[in-house]
């Protein structure tokens, strides 16, 4: 019994903090990426069309 409780434990753990830590990291640092380029659109050093690939998301926007 004890086996298969450990077996289901396993098979359903999302990670640990450290794991969690990083993740936020992560969107942290795209979060980051994304306000310097609409920075960079705002002073006209960049084109005014922004393009996010991200894994599953996908997106892209033109400012005016």
């Amino acid at each position: 019994m004890d086996d298969e409780i450990e077996e289901l434990k396993q098979q359903t753990s999302q990670g640990d903090r450290l794991d969690e830590a990083s993740a936020e990291q992560k969107r942290n640092d795209l979060k980051t990426a994304i306000l310097e380029e609409l920075e960079k659109i705002d002073e006209g050093d960049q084109q005014k069309v922004v393009s996010v690939w991200d894994g599953p998301m996908a997106a892209s926007s033109v400012f005016s």
